[in-house]
């Protein structure tokens, strides 16, 4: 994993926010628990759109997707941001096993893919990995 990228319109990585996207309000708020009780910033919203329309305009931290949403799902929003230079680590959360939607997260920037449910203490790890809080990340593998 590699630390947040940023937009052109920021080189500030000290105050990292976790961005969540997903249209289940339960899981949006216990993902916003666990990220807060981990000391972090956390951003909740309930749909991909949602986030296009209020996200901050200088964005600094990493995202956290839900793959299947109304509207525009998970992989599509990564792909949008990229299309537009933005690009921050990304965690994509899927309920669903299906080999293709994991490799078209990979193609699509995703530095990882985590099955629901999935164990508090991996996502975090996952999310601090994508931050550059850790020190020593050299047991993981870039995403292919």
């Amino acid at each position: 994993m590699r630390c947040a990228a940023l937009t052109s319109e920021s080189q500030n990585t000290t105050n990292p926010t976790v961005y969540i996207i997903d249209d289940d309000p339960a899981v949006r708020d216990s993902v916003r628990m666990l990220i807060e009780s981990d000391g972090l910033a956390a951003s909740t919203f309930s749909s991909a759109e949602a986030f296009l329309n209020d996200r901050p305009p200088v964005l600094v931290g990493c995202l956290v997707l839900d793959v299947h949403m109304p509207g525009m799902n998970g992989i599509e929003l990564l792909e949008h941001l990229h299309a537009r230079g933005i690009h921050l680590p990304t965690i994509i959360v899927t309920a669903y096993k299906e080999e293709s939607l994991i490799k078209r997260a990979r193609q699509a920037g995703a530095h990882a893919v985590v099955m629901k449910p999935f164990k508090d203490v991996e996502l975090l790890h996952l999310i601090e990995q994508s931050l550059g809080r850790h020190k020593n990340n050299d047991h993981v593998a870039p995403p292919p």
